[in-house]
């Protein structure tokens, strides 16, 4: 399954269960790739992984959930060059591996990783109802990721990546300066 340029917010529920995308055995039986999405303003997680399903998560953004921003507590998920902040916990991978990942706490780990980093250094407006989370000039996310080399040369709004020097993490490219 692939789950590509999704803006996916405002999801919450009184009981704190609604997650973006939930991985299922059923319906992800053979695997799942999340790319270039956006996903925000919500509860239990961004992304939760909680049964035996392998996930490649790459390029997303994830900002603001109550929980977890990705919670991987069952399968086995790859995350790379994903930005997830303020959210309780921004990375909770257990049996899988990331990198080039950039948290506000300090749970992005891996090679080329960056923690405790400011949203607002990194997204254009954190501002409710006007949120806009291209990157702004001067983001530490700027050609900090990895080229994972998976088929895809683009972000969420069909511009080419890499445009600078080096891929960006999260959803956005940004744009030469």
């Amino acid at each position: 399954v692939l789950l590509e340029d999704l803006i996916i917010h405002d999801f919450k529920q009184p009981a704190n269960v609604a997650y973006g995308v939930r991985t299922s055995a059923t319906l992800f039986a053979d695997g799942f790739t999340i790319r270039n999405s956006i996903i925000y303003d919500g509860d239990t997680a961004g992304i939760r992984g909680n049964a035996a399903v392998s996930g490649t998560i790459q390029n997303t953004t994830i900002y603001g959930m109550l929980t977890s921003g990705v919670f991987e507590d069952g399968g086995t998920f790859t995350v790379t060059n994903t930005i997830s902040m303020n959210s309780g916990t921004d990375f909770s991978i257990v049996n899988g591996a990331q990198s080039h990942n950039l948290s506000s706490d300090a749970t992005a780990a891996g090679t080329g990783s960056l923690t405790g980093q400011l949203a607002a250094d990194q997204f254009v407006s954190l501002l409710a109802g006007s949120e806009d989370f291209h990157l702004r000039a001067g983001a530490t996310a700027i050609d900090a990721g990895a080229d994972p080399s998976a088929g895809f040369s683009d972000d969420i709004d069909g511009q080419a990546r890499p445009l600078q020097s080096g891929w960006d993490m999260g959803a956005d490219e940004a744009p030469l300066i």
